[in-house]
């Protein structure tokens, strides 16, 4: 039975300087990025061995489905990486 490693998973929320930038920026690309990235996670590491539960506990909108997701399709935007290992896990 395989172990799961977790590296380098962080969450960030972009903040944007008013009420219509997101649109603007949405709808004018060309024009640039006008959000400001805040990381409220940042580079955890664990592992998971055979037989342990995990689970993501967050309120509505807490990001818990996209990092569902991550895991599922073994991608990701914010270079976490995510790796089943059959000889188990390495501190």
């Amino acid at each position: 039975m395989s172990h799961i490693e977790v590296k380098n998973l962080g969450k960030a929320y972009k903040i944007y300087p008013g009420r219509w930038s997101r649109l603007g920026e949405w709808v004018l690309p060309f024009l640039g990025q006008c959000h400001q990235l805040t990381w409220v996670l940042k580079d955890i590491n664990f592992c998971i061995e055979p037989g342990e539960a995990v689970g993501i506990v967050g309120i509505n909108g807490a990001g818990k489905y996209p990092a569902e997701d991550d895991y599922r399709n073994h991608t990701t935007d914010n270079g976490f990486r995510l790796n089943h290992r059959p000889d188990g896990c390495h501190a």
